[in-house]
């Protein structure tokens, strides 16, 4: 066999295996949504589910990737439930108020939801 011919069956091995890992991976995107999530040096993780509310810093409120306005989440969220035990997870920019939180989780709990979790990310140690 000829050394080039090796090469190029290996570089057709490697793109193929490339080409399967990223069609298969899933990635999960917010196109146009930038969120500064709060720190906090006691995070959990949490199941991330299809409830999910975003809230922008410019005081935007996303439900399912779709711009809601606050008088109409109380319906798309009494929609969106198919279990009241499911949790809520509120990813709001560290900008947003806790007046604006607490309207958020009061609606929550309005069509019975149980578990309300908001979102923060690890606060990194300085060294």
């Amino acid at each position: 066999m000829h050394p080039l011919m090796e090469s190029s069956a290996l570089v057709d091995i490697a793109l193929l295996f490339f080409l399967v890992i990223m069609t298969s991976s899933s990635y999960v995107v917010q196109p146009g949504i930038r969120i500064e999530l709060p720190e906090s040096t006691q995070s959990q993780g949490i199941a991330y589910s299809s409830l999910v509310i975003h809230i922008s810093g410019e005081q935007q409120l996303f439900f399912k990737d779709e711009l809601v306005d606050v008088s109409k989440l109380k319906d798309k969220l009494a929609e969106a439930i198919t279990d009241p035990n499911e949790t809520l997870l509120i990813e709001a920019d560290k900008s947003v108020s806790q007046q604006e939180m607490v309207i958020i989780c009061d609606i929550a709990r309005s069509v019975g939801l149980k578990n309300i979790a908001i979102a923060t990310q690890v606060k990194k140690q300085d060294e």
